[in-house]
């Protein structure tokens, strides 16, 4: 049997949780234990993800002079969903590849670029 305390057995009753909400209702559940992305559109061909916070896509117009608009936070697997149906499966054609976008969902990073040429 194995025992756990503390913080990591809060979080394993948490995911447990967010896993049977998750079953039961069809739809995933975002939590601050779940890395979330928002995907910025900017002025005139560029395209950035942001693990920056905020409370509303004002605070990321303010944040980026060359703002045009802002999606959502979304999970890593939402991101990828949502580019695979913007720009197809081939992700040549996205501004990230799918390794791209799990290598900084997975780092300390904040922000990624999009390649030039694919926005």
């Amino acid at each position: 049997m194995l025992l756990f305390h503390g913080g990591l057995a809060q979080a394993l009753a948490r995911s447990r949780i967010l896993r049977r909400i998750e079953a039961e209702f069809g739809m995933k559940v975002m939590s601050r234990l779940t890395p979330h992305v928002h995907l910025i559109y900017l002025r005139p061909d560029g395209m950035l993800l942001s693990k920056k916070h905020y409370s509303d896509w004002r605070e990321i117009q303010d944040e980026y002079e060359s703002y045009m608009t802002s999606l959502g936070p979304f999970s890593q697997e939402g991101l990828l969903d949502f580019l695979s149906e913007q720009y197809g499966c081939d992700d040549a054609k996205w501004g990230f590849s799918r390794e791209e976008v799990r290598d900084f969902m997975e780092s300390d990073a904040t922000v990624l670029e999009a390649r030039r040429g694919n926005t």
